[in-house]
């Protein structure tokens, strides 16, 4: 009578008015699970994506540490006074930004010799802004905060308001073509 075993017929089904059906029938405790798992997934992408929204000009989401993605020697793409182009000005300009909170400003003057300028960054106001802190040679004032709209391995904005004019630079990698 072994052979003849047919669910169905069981007390089990029949008890609990279940049918057969083919294929796996998922139980309670499995659908909870992954009600549970999906419920928890929504909220961690919710918290993540509103926490990765920290520049007007995103990114949304970065798998990389906001320093990792500042730290690089930058050039002008893009520089604007009070909402004028004035990239042309800026065309010998660079930024590089060091891992160890240095900074190296390098411009050439009118007569192409280069000019340096040392000091020292960090990020401030929850990583929302960056100061620089020049030293060397010393310059009157000797330190601003300039407010991050984007920031990205491959692009830093950043907006520069000082009391005569708003500055927006659009920087990218010294080493990329433009």
């Amino acid at each position: 009578m072994t052979g003849n075993f047919s669910a169905k017929n069981s007390k089990f089904f029949l008890n609990y008015g279940l049918e057969m059906q083919v294929g796996y029938v998922p139980r309670m405790s499995d659908m909870k699970k992954t009600a549970f798992h999906l419920g928890l997934v929504a909220v961690l992408m919710g918290i993540f994506l509103v926490g990765c929204d920290d520049y007007e000009n995103g990114p949304k989401i970065s798998f990389h540490t906001k320093r990792s993605r500042a730290v690089n020697t930058w050039k002008a793409e893009y520089a604007y006074r009070d909402n004028v182009d004035a990239t042309a000005w800026y065309k010998d300009w660079k930024l590089d930004i060091r891992d160890d909170g240095r900074i190296l400003i390098s411009d050439l003057d009118d007569r192409d010799s280069v000019v340096e300028q040392n000091g020292f960054w960090d990020f401030v106001n929850n990583e929302t802004e960056i100061r620089f802190l020049y030293s060397v040679p010393a310059v009157n004032p000797d330190r601003k905060n300039v407010t991050i709209l984007r920031l990205m391995e491959k692009q830093l904005w950043y907006r520069d308001v000082t009391d005569t004019a708003t500055w927006e630079f659009h920087l990218i990698p010294a080493d990329s073509s433009n």
